[in-house]
């Protein structure tokens, strides 16, 4: 079962992971 809310978590963490390596 695929979970469209799920998905929209994993680009947000995958946005603020991002974010920090570039503040890094």
């Amino acid at each position: 079962m695929v979970d469209p809310e799920g998905k929209q978590l994993r680009a947000n963490a995958l946005a603020i992971k991002e974010i920090f390596g570039n503040v890094k």
